[in-house]
């Protein structure tokens, strides 16, 4: 009975051992799922958190943001994601072998709970969890299986598979190392492209294992995050602390797209424009067979008048210019004929495949013929674009001048260029090329300088102390201290090879560091008899000096301007125009606003009379505001019928509310200075300023700029209208030489540190090669001049 006893006790003490380690264990394995779990939520969240865009929520299942903070995805199966989150991702190919961890041997994620904002998908009965059948949205495509030469042994996630010859990129979503999106195509031979960012550090188009095109700098690559195709139209590869290291710079095209092919990567407008390709302008694939020969022989240049040679003349004009309406499509051997006075000229696509303008038996301006193989038809569209087209209708050549609904395309003997209807011009070739006209009554006391370069110029930097705001480039000479000697003769080096003509130098009153350094410094350079300079008044210093009601402002006012007469106008280099010692007044449309009493043609008139000098005021007055958009409407601009200040400029148009994510100073300044611009500079003497970046101290958006970019937009607003400049020469004031602190400097940077831009030389050599180019035309430099005068006498 005792035994019996100790027995029962001793297989219950077992018993309870027993459960209690099952329990024990039990607990770990559930505390180890829902951590687990969590731990991925806290991803999902952080991810969220971190990476958000404005939007008050985000959907847990997007494809692109997930594993936004988990640079690959835990579980990879073949060439595509199917972890935890992608149960039903369409081109998910699902096996019934166990998943294979990536980058270590934990365990794989519980099946029996899947975090997603849609339901599970529903077991069958007879089928285990790794079997399910996954409902697709697309017909069953086998994803490529060949990875790429060189593209690692990782295997890459397809985000998106497609059978065809071509496949088009969704908007917004965000791509990560890895995700590449798969073509095939079984009637060109089972070929296979990938295209996306591999685990090589490779972006580009990948096809049957051979690269067809990558972006050069895969040192740069190697710190890529993320890639996104923006709602903008623009490709933009960005870090992980978001900052941008590489865009395809077509930016503010919405509802364009993003397409591949076998051949190529392009970014298509709305309107079938292309807006980017690379390769750029590639033959279609080929197929088999010989091709095709043309249906008639080449034929050599015809004469225009009479036309021979089979070309159709659409147009014949008898002058000097034809317009070419819009929306209308032409072929091969339709030209538009232009004669007068024994010249002759054709412009058009030409049996031989020349598309361009031919004048008098001379190719004028011809597109390569790599180009235009594949034509089929040309247009001028209404939104001002000329347009090339094979027999798909996909655009395979674009003069880029989109968005300009009214504009013409006109042909001279010389010239073919596109004008806005306030006779703005678009683009033009051959650029800025004419014949030699009669000067126009511009006043232009050189006429083998017709533009003049003014830099702005900030003499306030500190030898070794450069900490008082950030910057984001380094300089070429290093910290350096404006009031050396040594860096201010280097300074005016590099500006006369440059181009500029003038320093526009930081004014913050008499007792300022900057005043100091410029004394110290640049007065004392020896080349300072080589470059002229005057004052930018910083006028914010007029703050809490009174008010303009009761003159004690202007008091202020006269204190100040009599210092820089006294001590600096009588100077040799002293810039003066037409004889007048120049003053640059800074945001006169905030400072001296003439809402609150600044009286312009007065303050200005005893400013002139008491410092005894006939001040050539320029005022930085347009800008967004609605009466500073519009000089009609501007109180210092017109007063009484009568212009107040002798010209006007901008320092900088940059508001960051404006600024869209990715784009180029040059994009920036034309969509939202140029029209202001054209405003004032129709009515007023009116001098522009050109900025080639932008990345300030304050963390606002940045604008990115290089050397092709920075050129395209002198060119642009170099050609503004001029309008009673009454013997100014023509300014272009460039913003700037060394803010290093805005980053909208040109001076040198040192491309060898780890810097934003590393943008060298460019900026200058761009501004030097400009100046070369409007120089070798004289004073008829801007496509479409004309001998047309204003009802003043200027030329337009």
């Amino acid at each position: 009975m005792r035994i019996s006893v100790a027995s029962r006790l001793l297989s219950c003490l077992l018993l309870f051992l027993s459960t209690s380690n099952y329990s024990v264990n039990a607990a770990k394995l559930r505390r180890g799922s829902v951590q687990q779990n969590d731990e991925i939520m806290d991803d999902m969240s952080s991810t969220t958190a971190d990476e958000s865009d404005g939007s008050a929520t985000r959907s847990l299942n997007s494809d692109s943001e997930v594993f936004a903070k988990r640079k690959t995805p835990p579980w990879t199966f073949g060439n595509s994601k199917c972890g935890l989150l992608r149960k039903q991702h369409p081109g998910c190919t699902r096996y019934a072998s166990p998943p294979t961890p990536i980058f270590s041997s934990t365990t794989p994620p519980p099946t029996n709970k899947v975090v997603s904002s849609s339901p599970p998908p529903t077991e069958s009965p007879t089928q285990s969890p790794t079997q399910l059948q996954i409902p697709l949205t697309m017909p069953p495509v086998t994803p490529p299986t060949t990875a790429p030469t060189g593209l690692g042994d990782r295997p890459l996630n397809c985000v998106q598979t497609v059978n065809g010859s071509e496949l088009t990129i969704e908007h917004s979503a965000r791509f990560y190392k890895g995700d590449v999106h798969c073509l095939s195509s079984a009637a060109d031979g089972q070929e296979e492209a990938y295209f996306g960012y591999t685990w090589t550090n490779q972006f580009g188009l990948f096809v049957n294992g051979q690269t067809v095109w990558e972006i050069p700098y895969q040192q740069a690559l190697a710190s890529v995050f993320r890639w996104t195709f923006q709602g903008d139209g623009n490709v933009v590869m960005r870090s992980e602390n978001d900052k941008v290291l590489w865009m395809s710079g077509t930016c503010c095209y919405s509802g364009s797209q993003l397409k591949v092919s076998m051949e190529r990567v392009w970014i298509e407008s709305r309107t079938g424009s292309q807006l980017w390709s690379e390769p750029f302008f590639v033959t279609p694939h080929p197929t088999p067979g010989p091709t095709s020969p043309p249906t008639r022989p080449p034929t050599p240049p015809p004469t225009p008048s009479p036309i021979s040679y089979e070309l159709n003349c659409v147009q014949t004009i008898q002058g000097n210019e034809l317009t070419i309406p819009p929306e209308t499509e032409f072929h091969k051997g339709d030209v538009h004929c232009l004669s007068s006075s024994g010249q002759e000229a054709y412009f058009g696509y030409t049996w031989t495949n020349q598309f361009g303008l031919f004048s008098n038996f001379e190719d004028v301006w011809t597109l390569p013929s790599s180009v235009t193989t594949n034509f089929d038809r040309w247009s001028f569209q209404e939104d001002g674009n000329l347009v090339l087209r094979d027999a798909d209708g996909r655009s395979i050549w674009t003069s880029e001048s989109y968005g300009n609904f009214g504009s013409h395309l006109r042909v001279s003997f010389r010239q073919v260029f596109i004008n806005r209807s306030t006779g703005y011009t678009l683009w033009s070739q051959p650029p800025y090329l004419g014949p030699p006209r009669p000067p126009p009554n511009d006043g232009y006391p050189d006429p083998n300088g017709t533009l003049q370069y003014y830099a702005y110029y900030y003499p306030w930097y500190l030898r070794n102390n450069w900490g008082r705001h950030d910057y984001q480039d380094e300089p070429l000479l290093g910290k350096y201290g404006t009031n050396e000697v040594a860096v201010a003769e280097q300074h005016i080096e590099w500006a006369l090879e440059t181009g500029i003509t003038s320093w526009v130098v930081s004014y913050w009153g008499p007792d300022h560091l900057t005043m100091k350094h410029f004394k110290q410094g640049m007065l004392n350079a020896p080349s300072i008899d080589k470059i002229k300079f005057c004052m930018l008044y910083e006028s914010v210093i007029l703050d809490d000096r009174g008010s303009w009601r009761d003159g004690s402002k202007e008091e202020a006012l006269y204190r100040d301007l009599k210092v820089i007469v006294d001590e600096f106008v009588d100077h040799p280099s002293y810039l003066k125009i037409n004889g007048r010692p120049v003053i640059i007044w800074y945001i006169t449309r905030s400072r001296m606003p003439f809402q609150e009493g600044f009286d312009g043609p007065s303050v200005l008139a005893n400013m002139r009379r008491r410092l005894g000098h006939d001040i050539y005021f320029i005022a930085d007055e347009p800008f967004f505001n609605s009466y500073n958009k519009r000089p009609s409407v501007n109180g210092n601009a017109f007063q009484g019928g009568k212009q107040v200040f002798d010209a006007y400029t901008t320092y900088n148009m940059y508001l960051d509310d404006r600024v869209r994510d990715g784009e180029t100073a040059t994009t920036y300044q034309l969509r939202e200075g140029m029209p202001i611009w054209q405003e004032w500079a129709e009515k007023v003497p009116m001098f522009p300023n050109v900025m080639p970046q932008y990345y300030d101290f304050r963390g606002n958006k940045p604008l990115l700029g290089n050397g092709a970019d920075f050129m395209k937009q002198l060119r642009e607003v170099a050609c503004l209208p001029r309008t009673n400049f009454n013997g100014a020469p023509h300014i272009m004031f460039i913003t700037s030489f060394n803010e290093w602190w805005e980053g909208t400097q040109i001076e040198p940077e040192d491309g060898s540190r780890d810097n934003w831009n590393n943008y060298g030389f460019q900026f200058m050599e761009t501004l030097a090669a400009f100046k070369k180019e409007v120089d070798s035309r004289g004073t008829h430099w801007c496509p479409g001049d004309s001998t047309a005068t204003t009802k003043n006498g200027n030329r337009n």
